[in-house]
């Protein structure tokens, strides 16, 4: 079994693309195993979470000492729940991406008898005042046997800084291309790095191969799924329409629900956009109580196939919200990666209540927001809003759509894409 080791810090983009490209790779006999350094507990959850909905294999770390640190915890046997039944192994940082769908044995079948190393790049290190210019194997993707890769040695134990990671790639005397010398053996590069089976994102000189990538790794078409806003508004300017035209996915309807009459002229001035993607219900009664009552009037109207009758997910919140303009996009796509998915939310959001502060979001009360939370519809229909009377009953809606469907199945999706205003 070949084990694909992919360590990543706090990009989840690059490693929802690993995934992605996993997929459609040749990856008989091979593991995916995800090494996370953490920084906090909330990216921590999402990683978790991600790697679970999608039965991919995760070990988080305190990050500490980068890349190379966890290549020698894995060497040295300290780094808990690492695998130990493999025969080769490839170690790949997050933002190196695969080039080809038979990488996995391009690697591997380069290894020999003599060759116990086959990389993605063997490059002179670069000459400057404080580096001495030596043939070095860059870690951001090599391919070992079990046999050589547990007779790694390093330096510093443990590794810590930068300085420490520089010592074991490519500074000093006893660097991982030494090692490999010194037990007579050799390491390769496995093809010209033009062309290599491995794209590091990060060459500036390799930009051009983003278009490569996804020619052999097309993205999938942009989903046609209609979000449904359900938004409460009272004598006021709705600022979300702003946002909401200028989402990349226009795939929506706005239904703004007014807190009783109005005076103001509001339906005149949704009548003037013209857009048969907004609603405008004023309800004949003002009740108040933060709307709650509206809002579960709305859902009602929902289940009884009286309103929103052809979205696929609904949110309900405020028309004061404000939306990235990729909101839409990103939430559709993060909770269609997941098949038993119900619900997505943004990691983050900015709160009126924190002078605009930004809040680590999680699915607990305090931590959450009405607004910041797309459910499916028929699960938002099917649980309802039940509390009218309560300040927190956008959290008591969630919760009872988590008891019902379960927590594990709210997908975060990573960035500020909303702010309580």
């Amino acid at each position: 079994m070949t084990l694909v080791v992919i360590v990543v810090f706090d990009r989840m983009q690059n490693i929802q693309e690993w995934v992605r490209c996993w997929s459609m790779c040749e990856t008989q006999n091979a593991k995916l195993l995800i090494i996370n350094n953490v920084e906090n507990e909330t990216s921590k959850s999402a990683y978790q979470s991600y790697c679970s909905q999608v039965g991919v294999a995760y070990l988080p770390h305190d990050n500490v000492g980068y890349d190379i640190a966890r290549l020698q915890d894995a060497v040295l046997g300290r780094l808990e729940g690492f695998p130990t039944d493999f025969d080769n192994i490839i170690w790949v940082t997050d933002d190196t991406l695969p080039m080809r769908k038979d990488f996995i044995h391009t690697f591997t079948n380069a290894l020999s008898d003599e060759v116990v190393v086959s990389c993605m790049e063997l490059p002179p290190t670069q000459n400057n005042h404080s580096v001495r210019a030596k043939m070095h194997i860059r870690t951001t993707g090599f391919c070992m046997s079990k046999e050589w890769f547990y007779k790694l040695k390093f330096t510093k134990d443990p590794i810590v800084t930068k300085f420490d990671c520089y010592e074991f790639e490519h500074m000093g005397d006893k660097t991982f291309l030494d090692q490999v010398q010194s037990w007579g053996k050799k390491a390769i590069q496995v093809t010209d790095i033009n062309v290599s089976p491995l794209w590091d994102m990060g060459r500036p000189r390799q930009a051009k191969r983003k278009a490569e990538h996804y020619k052999l790794f097309p993205l999938p078409k942009q989903s046609d799924k209609k979000i449904a806003f359900v938004c409460l508004i009272y004598n006021s300017y709705p600022l979300i329409l702003g946002t909401l035209l200028n989402q990349t996915h226009q795939n929506w309807n706005l239904i703004l629900v007014h807190d009783g009459p109005n005076s103001t002229g509001l339906k005149e001035l949704i009548e003037f956009h013209n857009d048969k993607r907004i609603t405008y219900i004023e309800r004949p009664v003002r009740l108040q109580n933060w709307g709650h009552a509206q809002r579960q009037w709305a859902l009602q109207e929902m289940k009884a196939g009286r309103l929103a009758n052809d979205c696929d997910y609904v949110l309900v919140g405020n028309a004061d919200n404000w939306y990235s303009p990729v909101f839409c996009e990103r939430m559709i796509t993060e909770i269609e990666k997941h098949p038993n998915a119900v619900a997505a939310y943004t990691q983050q959001m900015l709160h009126s209540y924190l002078d605009w502060g930004i809040i680590n979001c999680k699915m607990v009360q305090g931590y959450i927001d009405a607004g910041n939370v797309m459910i499916k519809r028929e699960c938002a229909v099917s649980v309802g809003w039940n509390y009218v009377n309560e300040h927190s009953a956008d959290f008591l809606y969630f919760k009872d759509v988590m008891n019902k469907y379960g927590s594990k199945n709210f997908i975060p999706v990573k960035g500020v894409h909303f702010s309580h205003n």
